[in-house]
């Protein structure tokens, strides 16, 4: 009886011992189907993630995260490897978030972001921008411990703006430089804007932006303050019209 009372025992414990053995297989494998969709995704969105052992300097991170600063796998071990990896224009910038980051107060710790520039072996200049936070410390002395955040690139739209800038600029320039009067009026005939042409023949201070300063509180200069008294009427019915 106490032979067959052992074996039970011992075949309930291999029982479980097999269902704990089968879960555990299940959870690898979920967790290897989820870290391979996160892969796919961060590589989909030219992103990488990263983390940062700040007292032993150590960095790591998502396959792909040298890739985005144009460097070999396994290259940017330290964040001193990191910021070499950043355009010498930008470094100054990006090694400022950093210190921001470390310096909040414990219990503040939020996202600090920097966009920088870095240039990869061909020589193309891409864009990043790094975000990321403290997410451990000394619970006695406040150290920061750890970091983690993400990098991806954002080349695309710091791209776009460049282009936007130089679009506007050129038009500002056209604007400015107009041998006619040029000016920007709200819905209510308020004087928001005027180039150096306008702002002449209103007898404004010359400057697009002078209208704005005029009459701040108000919005924008009103026309029938600059205008002869005899073309205020006409210049209200064309703006209703």
């Amino acid at each position: 009886a106490e032979s067959r009372a052992h074996l039970a025992e011992v075949s309930a414990t291999n029982a479980a011992l097999r269902r704990a053995n089968a879960e555990l297989e299940a959870s690898r494998a979920a967790l290897a189907e989820s870290e391979a969709r996160l892969r796919i995704a961060l590589e989909a969105a030219q992103m990488a993630n990263w983390e940062w052992d700040a007292i032993g300097d150590a960095t790591w991170g998502s396959p792909g995260r040298e890739a985005l600063y144009g460097r070999k796998p396994g290259s940017l071990r330290t964040r001193d490897e990191m910021l070499a990896a950043v355009h010498p224009e930008d470094r100054a910038m990006a090694a400022g978030a950093i210190r921001r980051a470390l310096a909040r107060p414990p219990g503040q710790d939020e996202h600090e972001a920097a966009e920088f520039r870095v240039v990869h072996a061909d020589g193309s200049v891409r864009w990043l921008r790094s975000q990321g936070r403290v997410t451990a410390r000394d619970p006695v002395t406040g150290r920061a411990l750890r970091g983690a955040g993400v990098t991806f690139d954002v080349t695309a739209r710091r791209t776009a703006e460049l282009a936007a800038a130089r679009a506007l600029a050129e038009l500002r320039a056209v604007y400015d430089t107009a041998p006619v009067g040029l000016g920007l009026l709200d819905v209510e005939g308020r004087l928001l804007n005027q180039n150096a042409r306008l702002a002449a023949m209103l007898g404004l201070p010359p400057g697009s932006a002078a209208a704005e300063t005029a009459s701040a509180s108000r919005g924008g200069l009103a026309l029938g303050e600059v205008l002869p008294a005899a073309a205020r009427d006409k210049m209200r019915a064309a703006h209703r019209r």
